[in-house]
Formats: structure tokens, C-alpha cells, sequence
């Protein structure tokens, strides 16, 4: 439709409705920052069409540009007062805002113009839990979750919600709930499991997964809990084993492959985890996790030279990552380019400042270069973070 409606416009830019219809299409796909002087233009053409008021306002959302976004909805609902369709679309700016009460304020409005409109409660009821009124959210999600076609996507909200703030007896219970009305729904029974294996009963959360297995023994989603729960439970060869399956059912999503791969290393197999992560980079050469977890291990095996390449990958396609930084600070240094290993150590700490990993690496580089002072006071502050982390032993023995 899009490639359509630009051939339109292409043929008359003074046509508002052919604009208006081509922006709206942009919204659709994503592409906020297109729309925008598409739907300028035809607000220039028509200032007082409502709908391009509020589509314009979408777009400005997607944008980024909240402000102007608030102006335009707020021009759309004085061209057209009482509208629900403009409201709803204020909250979500508001949302986006942070300013909770205003969101409400203006999904509250529009839900009594359009009552039982699902898409305004279910938005209603984020603004009340992220603006600090949970039982009025768990009041409207509860209200949802009980309707006679309720959907399963209204249990797995309200047991979100209890999630977030840490009613996690009434979330597992939602989660059952979802099970005896969706009995035949797998995504009913990997949500249970997950709750029951936050609580660490993994017996219980096993069990789960195997009924819902019967229903869906191919469904990637209850392959990837069962083989998260096996781990969790020190059963690696059957998380693994899960892992295998996960990969074969699901073979086009490299996050498949990259879970079996760190299941791998988990469980000391490295030759098997390098093999997977390679095999990674070969069929989704951005997926840079995996170029750091290969990395990681051709270090800590004693093949720091190798691993540069993929370190240096793995930071280029996470530029903003604090693993990424410090893995490549870790290869270079053991790799004998202090200096340059300082810099890219200092720039994950300063990314991940409470992580005390990060902190006794840095501490270790600066120690080799000569710079005492910096190192002990690196190393103290690793272990006020934490005493119990992988490397604090090193660590105290360093400090002295």
C-alpha cells in the first residue's frame, strides 16, 4: 500500500487525503520520521481534518518528538472534542512521557467515551501500575481476565503485573488460572513453569512443562523453559538435550542455537560452545553476542590473539555494551596490549559501575602497568560490591 500511495502523491502533492493516507501507512510500518512532513504537508493542505491532526501525533511519537506530539493530539480533540480516538493516543504520548497521572487522566476519559474498549484498559492499567496505583491495575486486568472471551493474553497481563511488584504467590496463581481455562494452550503452561521455577521448585515447574509438552512437544517456547529449567536444576545433559531440539524446531532464530551454545559452556564443553557460536556467525554474521561469547571463551582458553577479532566485532556491533567492552579489554590484555586493554576495561567499568567482574579486571591491567595506587582502589571497591564474585579470592590476594 505504501509503494501505491506514494505513486498518488507522486502524481498530485496537493491531494491532503492521498498524503494522509500514505503517512498513516508509514506509522503502520514503523517509519514515524517519514510521516511526519507527509502529514505536515497535508495538514497545510487541510488544517482543520481531525484525523490528520491525530495521525500526525502518532507520528510525532514514533518520532521521538513528544511535545509536538501532545500539541498535535490536543488540536485534534479541539477540532473534534470528545474524541476517544485522540485520547487514547495522549495517554500513550503522555506514557511515553513518564507522566503517569496525565496518562491516566487521559485514558480514563477516553474509556468512558468508549467503554470496554480492551486496547484503553489494558493501557489504562499500565499507567496505574507504573504510576503507583497497582490495585486499580490489578483491578482492571483482573475485570479482563474474568470476561467470558477473555483471552489468554489477559491472564499473562494481570500475572505481569503481580510480577512487577513482587506478588509473586498471586502471579503463579494467575498463571494456574490461565492453565484450567486454556488447557490446550502451551503458552498457558511455559508461563506456570516459569513462575514455579522462580520459586525454585523445579520438580513442580518439570511437571508443568511436560503437560504442556504433550500438547506441543515441537513448540519452541516450551523446549526453551524446559531446557532453562533443566539447567537451573543442575540437569545440564537434559538441558542440553532440550536445547538440541530447541535448535532443530526452531532453526532460523539464532537465539535457539546461542542458548544450546551457552548451555555448552555452562556445563565445561567448550570445544562444542566454540563450535555452536561459530556456526552462529556463520548464518547471522550481526548477531554480536555470539562473537563475544566466542571471544570470552578463546581468552580464558589461552587464545587471546584469536579472540581479538571476534572481541573487537563483538564491541563494534555493541558499542554501548559493557560485556562487549569487557571482553575486549580482558582479550587485549591478556593478549599483552596493556595500554589499549585500560582504555576498553575503564570504558565497561564506566558503563557497569557496580560490577565488581569488571573492577578486578580493570584493577589487574592497571596493576601490570605500573599504577598501584589506581589498582588497590579498584580491587576495594570490587569486593565492597561484592565478596562472593568469581575472581574475589584474586582479588584479596592482590590487595594484600
Amino acid at each position: 500500500i505504501v509503494s501505491l500511495m506514494k505513486e498518488a502523491v507522486a502524481l498530485d502533492s496537493k491531494d491532503a487525503k492521498a498524503l494522509l493516507t500514505l503517512g498513516t501507512a508509514e506509522i503502520g510500518a514503523n517509519q514515524g520520521k517519514k510521516a511526519v512532513p507527509l502529514l505536515k504537508a497535508a495538514q497545510a493542505l487541510n488544517k482543520s481534518d481531525p484525523d490528520v491532526a491525530l495521525a500526525l501525533g502518532m507520528a510525532q511519537r514514533e518520532d521521538g518528538s513528544l511535545d509536538a506530539s501532545l500539541q498535535s493530539l490536543q488540536l485534534a480533540l479541539k477540532l473534534k472534542p470528545n474524541w476517544a480516538a485522540a485520547l487514547y493516543e495522549m495517554g500513550l504520548t503522555y506514557m511515553a512521557q513518564s507522566h503517569y497521572p496525565a496518562a491516566r487522566d487521559a485514558l480514563e476519559q477516553a474509556e468512558k467515551l468508549a467503554p470496554a474498549t480492551t486496547s484503553i484498559q489494558r493501557r489504562l492499567a499500565r499507567a496505574s501500575l507504573l504510576g503507583g496505583k497497582p490495585d486499580s491495575a490489578f483491578a482492571i486486568l483482573g475485570e479482563l481476565a474474568h470476561r467470558p472471551n477473555a483471552t489468554l493474553a489477559d491472564y499473562a497481563l494481570l500475572g505481569e503485573a503481580y510480577d512487577s511488584v513482587g506478588r509473586l504467590d498471586d502471579a503463579e496463581q494467575t498463571y494456574k488460572d490461565a492453565v484450567k481455562r486454556f488447557p490446550k494452550d502451551a503458552a498457558a503452561y511455559w508461563r506456570l513453569a516459569s513462575a514455579q521455577a522462580f520459586h525454585r521448585r523445579y520438580k513442580d515447574a518439570l511437571a508443568t512443562l511436560a503437560d504442556g509438552e504433550k500438547i506441543a512437544p515441537n513448540d519452541p517456547a516450551i523446549l526453551r523453559t524446559t531446557s532453562l529449567v533443566q539447567a537451573r536444576a543442575g540437569n545440564y545433559a537434559a538441558a542440553i538435550a532440550y536445547g538440541q531440539r530447541l535448535v532443530t524446531a526452531d532453526s532460523a532464530d539464532p537465539s535457539a542455537r546461542f542458548l544450546l551454545g551457552t548451555l555448552y559452556e555452562d556445563n565445561g564443553d567448550n570445544a562444542h560452545a566454540i563450535e555452536t557460536y561459530r556456526a552462529i556467525i556463520a548464518g547471522h554474521p550481526n548477531y554480536a553476542l555470539a562473537y563475544n561469547n566466542l571471544a570470552s571463551i578463546l581468552t580464558r582458553t589461552g587464545d587471546a590473539k584469536a579472540a581479538l577479532p571476534f572481541a573487537r566485532q563483538a564491541a563494534t556491533l555493541m558499542p554501548n555494551t559493557a560485556a562487549a567492552s569487557d571482553t575486549l579489554g580482558w582479550a587485549l590484555f591478556k593478549a599483552g596490549q596493556t595500554p589499549q586493554a585500560i582504555d576498553a576495561l575503564q570504558r565497561a567499568a564506566t558503563l557497569a559501575p557496580d560490577n565488581p567482574e569488571t573492577l578486578y579486571r580493570l584493577a589487574v591491567a592497571k596493576n601490570a602497568a605500573g599504577d598501584k595506587a589506581a589498582a588497590k582502589a579498584h580491587l576495594a571497591a570490587a569486593l565492597k560490591i561484592s565478596t562472593a564474585f568469581r575472581d574475589a579470592e584474586n582479588a584479596r590476594t592482590l590487595l594484600g
